[in-house]
């Protein structure tokens, strides 16, 4: 059962209408202070509810020696095994039939009609079930001025829509050499005339 809880008086004007009226009750559903006694009773009652709807369909066991949990992959090999030369031999026979050397380069969807292993059924039917438009397609179209655009690269090593200009690699050591020089001839004038020693007289 739950507790009975008193509301609390409305702030209402001295002369309201409410003044003077009983104090209304409110059934609190959910209890807040329950003892372990009490929790530990309903704990008791729901689990044994929970006994009572159980249904016993028999003991599970499972045989650790026969039990496989993972499939065996189709290229086990067992090395304890002896295999004869006739049975080598019709193996690799059946084996080229089967994968022939011209479909070596094929995916599995194309060299079989139905997945061979469980990996295979993912992405097996990879195919668009609707084909697409053309009217929709919009590929890749050249025209005069990006077929210049193309040669110009392929001969210039830059694109003519570049801002900075292109300058040959010949220029650009010409340059450096210019540079190189003009700044030789700075450090000649700039130095001070060396001054010959005074001979002994």
């Amino acid at each position: 059962m739950g507790d009975i809880v008193e509301r609390p008086k409305s702030s209402g004007l001295p002369h309201s209408k409410t003044r003077g009226k009983q104090k209304e009750h409110v059934f609190q559903r959910f209890p807040t202070n329950i003892d372990e006694v009490a929790q530990n009773a309903v704990w008791r009652e729901f689990c044994k509810k929970l006994d009572s709807n159980e249904v016993n369909v028999g003991e599970f066991t499972i045989n650790p020696l026969t039990t496989v949990p993972i499939t065996e992959k189709p290229t086990r090999v067992v090395p304890s095994v002896r295999v004869s030369k006739d049975e080598f031999k019709d193996a690799k026979q059946l084996l080229e039939d089967l994968y022939p050397i011209k479909n070596l380069d094929l995916v599995p969807p194309e060299k079989y009609e139905v997945p061979l292993t469980y990996a295979q059924e993912y992405g097996w039917a990879n195919m668009p079930l609707v084909k697409p438009k053309t009217a929709f397609e919009f590929p890749r179209q050249t025209c005069e001025i990006t077929q210049f655009a193309a040669a110009y690269l392929e001969a210039m090593h830059t694109t003519p829509f570049s801002k900075k200009g292109f300058v040959p690699r010949y220029i650009l050591k010409q340059q450096a050499a210019l540079r190189a020089a003009d700044a030789a001839a700075t450090a000649a004038t700039a130095a001070p005339a060396a001054v010959a020693p005074p001979q002994p007289g």
